[in-house]
């Protein structure tokens, strides 16, 4: 697979970064797990992290969004992205 993409933004470098560090905790728990238990583990893991992942990623898109707005000078924009980013408690992570 030769083509390969680059991320052109700082977003796309932090969803990038995030999901490469995800790739890496299911192989750490692929690798130790007891035999017969690999899916499962992996997973438990992605139900939390994958989450959290997601979670992430919409939180940082809403800040992206809104720092855009503000550069063009929309701050009606701004506004309503950072309402989206900060709206809901987030749950604790182990």
């Amino acid at each position: 697979m030769s083509d390969t993409a680059s991320p052109e933004t700082a977003f796309q470098r932090l969803v990038v970064e995030q999901a490469l560090a995800l790739a890496r905790e299911v192989e750490s728990a692929a690798g130790a797990a007891p035999h017969g238990r690999i899916l499962d583990r992996c997973e438990g893991l992605l139900l939390t992290r994958g989450r959290d992942f997601l979670l992430d990623v919409l939180q940082g898109m809403a800040q992206h969004t809104a720092d855009e707005a503000v550069k063009k000078g929309d701050p009606g924009l701004a506004t309503a992205a950072t309402a989206c980013a900060t709206k809901g408690p987030r749950r604790a992570r182990s």
